[in-house]
């Protein structure tokens, strides 16, 4: 038996024995709208109650007069085909979504699993590549989830960024990678505490900080009411309150 029957005979034993079977991607249509933000351009994709935001880096004319609009996004966990009208500031009509064959053999080949087709669109919607997880992989994360890489991707995780975050943390959990991240936590934040008297904070607790923007501000003004060398609970408590 050559290595292919081998291959096809296990295949069948698999799916007798267990009912599994590899996932089959399938293509993804829906909607699509867009509008300009800070950041540029914002579209946003719909389908089946699921809403995938992408900040859009290519040329995407939204100003002047409505007009049709047909462009094409690829991304390596597939490709985005879009039609509608843009203009005034806006966008909006139909999309679909063809995963890639070849990105989903690669996450196999890595034994990442995903849920479902939409778990695709998000890996198009935030870029995520196999070069990235194997990156995050090779940088202290071996075993992160699909659903950890694309957090990681959409925040922005980077190998400067967690060698920002372990220069303050050291060894520092997904979690709070992604938490810390997502935040703007960074060494100078983390100093800027110290130097008001919160050292050795946890990340939970820089979190917590940050979340509420307490920072030499904030702590300068508690001091002025005289309420100086609270523990990092009461300064929470503190904010929280309203005062």
């Amino acid at each position: 038996m050559n290595a292919i029957s081998k291959g096809a005979a296990l295949l069948a034993a698999l799916v007798l024995l267990f009912g599994w079977a590899p996932a089959q991607a399938g293509t993804i249509t829906g909607t699509w709208s867009a509008h300009r933000t800070a950041r540029g351009v914002e579209l946003n994709l719909s389908s089946d109650a699921d809403i995938h935001t992408m900040h859009w880096q290519e040329t995407l004319h939204l100003d002047g007069a409505p007009s049709t609009a047909n462009f094409t996004l690829r991304r390596e966990a597939g490709t985005i085909v879009l039609s509608g009208t843009v203009g005034n500031g806006t966008g909006s009509g139909q999309f679909t979504f063809t995963p890639s064959d070849a990105f989903v053999a690669g996450l196999s080949s890595r034994g990442l699993r995903y849920d479902n087709d939409h778990d695709l669109l998000s890996a198009a919607s935030v870029d995520l590549t196999l070069q990235y997880i194997d990156a995050m992989r090779g940088d202290g994360y071996p075993n992160l989830p699909f659903g950890d890489l694309l957090a990681f991707r959409a925040v922005g995780v980077t190998a400067a960024s967690l060698a920002d975050l372990r220069s303050v943390f050291g060894q520092i959990s997904a979690e709070n990678v992604i938490a810390t991240t997502a935040l703007h936590v960074t060494r100078s934040y983390v100093d800027e505490l110290a130097d008001m008297g919160y050292r050795g904070m946890s990340p939970d607790d820089i979190v917590a900080f940050k979340s509420m923007h307490i920072d030499r501000a904030y702590l300068q003004h508690l001091a002025a009411h005289g309420l100086k060398n609270l523990s990092g609970q009461q300064v929470i408590e503190m904010k929280a309150s309203g005062l």
